[in-house]
């Protein structure tokens, strides 16, 4: 257990002779009060980091008792994704929380319903003999780079997006196929895409939109890495539904897929098999994919999205066709350190540590206080110093200066790591944290 969580105890007692007793008048005890507080219906919660025993009687005398255990949670990295979220500990642990409908937030031990959908209320460690340095949460799916660069991955597998040569979903963290070693990850709708340390681009899951960097046609899916077509060399990648971007070393941007709503960024919304030049000139530290947009911060810390923009997830006018199929400044002039695209939304932190976000602000993803969006970036409620942000499809997470993550937005699954139900438009601490 996390500090902070509350889990329920439902003994099955018996009588010396081995026969079961029935009797639902408990008597339950804790053996240290200041750690965990029990109740009539065994309710058990965490008060602080230590481990105690639990004990229940009943009326024959017959009873029985659990040894409990907590601990406080300190958090490195935090990255929110589709339904679910999950963070990297200070010690490489990795913690997830939210829907696990597909075990996208680990084995599923532990687990509470969360409107019919097997879900994690708080975050719950995902079992792994590695240790990760980064966390890419998709859609169904979630995927790490461990500390040798080896990639792994857990969830949903239709596609054969989680690479491991097969399409059998998983709840545990299982190995890329190939054994090939990765810089950075970045996990779609159903494709995941990685740079290894030679700066290659390596794709693998759904090939429906060219996706993977290679021809529909010729290849509708697969379950191993795959080569993006043209041989280039890139320093990071980007995936979105179901188009991806990479920045080469000199930090030109490319991007291949699905180009609907312009998210290709070249003057067009004709699909792509192969990278393709974003025009402009514009020089990138980084870029991030949302759903159906994109957006780089270059090296003067200014923001620059194109793709879909209909609920302002761009930060600019997306005009009458609702999208920008070209890069195009973030509206407000402020300068950032880093930024995240979401599903319909988008979040940085500007350089000070304050955040940031705009776009739609259904169920309080921007954590304005409200639910108003728009093109203007808006600061995030509770004058927090942030040092990350991760914007998912409905939710928003942040990890802040002091170490301490907060997550708002939709909460229908959990996301937001609180242990109740129901959304929130400003910042929540994350249950388990020290505070």
């Amino acid at each position: 257990m996390v500090v902070g969580e509350r889990i329920f105890l439902d003994p099955v007692l018996r009588t010396s002779s081995g026969g079961r007793v029935f009797e639902r008048s408990l008597l339950w005890s804790s053996s240290d009060t200041s750690l965990f507080s029990v109740d009539n219906s065994g309710g058990v919660e965490a008060l602080d980091a230590g481990s105690a025993v639990v004990g229940v009687e009943v009326s024959e005398g017959v009873g029985d008792e659990v040894a409990v255990s907590s601990r406080w949670l300190n958090f490195a990295s935090v990255a929110a994704g589709l339904f679910h979220s999950c963070g990297l500990g200070t010690d490489q642990a990795t913690y997830c929380w939210g829907r696990n409908d597909v075990g996208q937030s680990g084995p599923a031990r532990g687990f509470a319903p969360c409107g019919g959908v097997p879900c994690r209320r708080a975050p719950g460690a995902v079992p792994s003999t590695v240790s990760f340095t980064q966390l890419s949460p998709g859609f169904q799916d979630t995927c790490g780079l461990a500390v040798g660069g080896e990639a792994y991955c857990w969830g949903t597998n239709g596609a054969g997006q989680l690479g491991n040569s097969s399409v059998a979903e998983t709840d545990l963290p299982l190995a890329v196929s190939g054994g090939m070693l990765f810089e950075s990850l970045s996990v779609g709708a159903n494709h995941t895409c990685g740079i290894t340390s030679a700066g290659a681009a390596h794709c693998w899951g759904a090939n429906n939109w060219s996706q993977l960097g290679t021809p529909k046609e010729t290849l509708s899916h697969s379950q191993v890495p795959v080569a993006v077509s043209g041989g280039m060399t890139f320093a990071s990648v980007a995936s979105g539904e179901a188009h991806s971007c990479g920045l080469d070393p000199d930090g030109a941007a490319f991007c291949w897929g699905w180009n609907w709503w312009g998210q290709l960024g070249n003057d067009s919304v004709t699909d792509s098999a192969v990278p393709l030049a974003i025009p402009g000139g514009l020089v990138f530290e980084s870029l991030t994919s949302g759903a159906h947009h994109v957006c780089g911060l270059t090296q003067d810390g200014k923001a620059h999205c194109w793709g879909r923009g209909r609920e302002g997830q761009l930060g600019t006018d997306p005009g009458t066709f609702g999208y920008n199929s070209v890069p195009e400044e973030v509206t407000g002039g402020l300068t950032f350190q880093s930024l995240d695209a979401g599903a319909l939304h988008t979040c940085g932190v500007a350089v000070g540590g304050t955040a940031y976000c705009w776009g739609s602000g259904e169920n309080g993803r921007l954590g304005t206080g409200d639910e108003t969006g728009g093109i203007l970036p808006v600061a995030v409620a509770g004058d927090l110093v942030f040092n990350s942000i991760s914007a998912g499809q409905e939710h928003t997470c942040g990890s802040t200066t002091g170490g301490l993550v907060y997550c708002w937005g939709s909460n229908l699954d959990g996301q937001l790591g609180i242990l109740n139900l129901g959304d929130h438009d400003t910042p929540q601490l994350v249950i388990g944290q020290p505070h």
